[in-house]
């Protein structure tokens, strides 16, 4: 039993550093892509961390797998070059209890994926899209910053505000420019005004109210351009969508209230939800074949790279299962199918040793 504890002990440690420094690498890359789409105008720059941490536990539910596959077979390796593991079979520890111990593992960590995908995730899916409803993300105005010239769309639209509200209800010293993008008008447009502030219509519609200002149609080089003097002027503005922000419905729903499966949708996000920590425990029982190695095969890292591309491998198929679904171009036993096969892979790979021994023979 003690040695079961330790080995326990070293599986789960080394699953937990393996975590941090994926969750490392994850975070890093979805900071550089959230402040990217900050600096373009997709996303409002008070929103980057929010966001960020509301989406760790969807991240974690998809890194601790990996985690805890790697981990496994590094550990077992470690065990097996250091010759700990031949002394433990020495002394009684048996291949059985070897398998329990890496299950019991795969078990903890199967748990905590469920608790992150049936609920924490959903939850964290809830707070970005109100996050993204309160800051009024899909008007461009909320990310125009005082003092600098922003682009609102490809067309060529260009704001600009010199001082702007804490509320961010209120510009004034506004220039709004639109380059031949006004099917009303030839040419471009150029509106100077005192102020200017957001409404939203109550048929639909996103308008910037500019009020007290002077507007100028024409085309650059000419000398008949147009010159409207106004009191309040009503500028259509364009939606961008915000790259990776808000959450689809079925993603903010929690595991009960996928079990109806009304659509295509809730029945592929409820697979995928089971799909996750049965994933954890197939990956337990392929690492332990994975990682068997002679003392001088290579490194306890030699064989991460083989296990991680087994992983995609298993993820990529199963998320290829879950968008055909969503389509309506597949159903739930694909996803089983996926399972049936890397369980078959374990179980080839688990009896392999005994099958060459008796070939030999």
């Amino acid at each position: 039993m003690i040695l079961q504890r330790y080995l326990i002990r070293d599986i789960l440690l080394t699953t937990l550093g393996i975590t941090l420094i994926l969750m490392i690498v994850v975070m890093s890359g979805r900071l550089s892509s959230y402040i990217a789409d900050a600096a373009a105008g997709r996303l409002a720059s008070g929103l980057v961390f929010p966001v960020l941490l509301a989406r760790l536990p969807e991240y974690l539910e998809l890194v601790l797998p990996l985690s805890l596959f790697l981990g496994v077979m590094v550990s077992l390796i470690q065990f097996r070059q250091s010759s700990e593991l031949t002394v433990m079979t020495a002394t009684g520890f048996s291949t059985v209890r070897l398998l329990q111990s890496v299950l019991f593992c795969a078990a903890f960590v199967a748990m905590l994926v469920s608790l992150f995908s049936f609920y924490i995730s959903p939850r964290g899916g809830q707070y970005v899209n109100s996050l993204v409803a309160g800051q009024g993300l899909q008007n461009e105005l909320s990310v125009v910053t005082p003092g600098r010239f922003y682009q609102l769309d490809d067309a060529g639209g260009t704001i600009y505000a010199n001082r702007i509200s804490d509320d961010r209800d209120l510009m004034t010293e506004v220039m709004l420019s639109r380059v031949g993008s006004n099917l009303e008008v030839a040419g471009d447009t150029l509106i100077l005004a005192e102020r200017g502030y957001p409404f939203v219509h109550e048929n639909g519609g996103n308008y910037f109210v500019l009020e007290d200002g002077l507007r100028y149609v024409g085309k650059p080089g000419e000398a008949n351009y147009q010159l409207t003097r106004f009191e309040r002027y009503f500028q259509l503005m364009p939606e961008r969508e915000v790259i990776d922000g808000k959450r689809t419905e079925e993603q903010t729903l929690f595991f009960h209230q996928l079990l109806p499966r009304q659509s295509d949708a809730m029945r592929a996000e409820l697979n995928w939800r089971i799909s996750l920590p049965l994933l954890v425990l197939v990956l337990g029982f392929i690492a332990y074949p994975m990682s068997r190695s002679m003392p001088r095969q290579g490194g306890r890292y030699a064989r991460v790279l083989p296990g991680a591309l087994l992983y995609v491998l298993y993820i990529v198929a199963l998320n290829a299962a879950r968008e055909a679904q969503v389509e309506g171009e597949g159903n739930s036993l694909t996803f089983w199918l996926i399972h049936l096969a890397f369980v078959t892979l374990a179980g080839l790979m688990l009896g392999f040793p005994a099958l060459k021994m008796k070939l030999q023979k």
